[in-house]
């Protein structure tokens, strides 16, 4: 098992439910802590971020889960990497702080 951390933008953020490319390019890239913590949980070894995006978007949600519908701009931390929603698919990202 390994484990995993939902991380979700609060719905006023200009940068909810937008692509990496409009965020990058607006220069409006949330910091960690712009994100709300939203869920911690496991998964099997041989799962992967579709299997997350599936479980929280479409299926059914652990009763602890306390975001909305996995989408575009949230973040999944696994295996000490973070992982933008984008669009289409998932792009690694560093998370920066607003102190650094």
């Amino acid at each position: 098992m390994k484990t995993f951390t939902i991380f979700q933008l609060p719905a006023e953020n200009n940068a909810t439910f937008m692509s990496l490319d409009f965020v990058t390019e607006h220069n409006i890239m949330p910091t960690k802590e712009d994100y709300n913590e939203v869920f911690t949980g496991e998964i099997e070894d041989d799962a992967d971020l579709d299997d997350i995006y599936t479980a929280f978007n479409v299926g059914r949600r652990s009763s602890e889960y306390k975001g909305r519908s996995l989408s575009t701009s949230d973040v999944v931390m696994i295996d000490g990497k973070y992982f933008y929603c984008d669009i289409y698919g998932w792009k690694e990202i560093t998370l920066k702080s607003k102190s650094a």
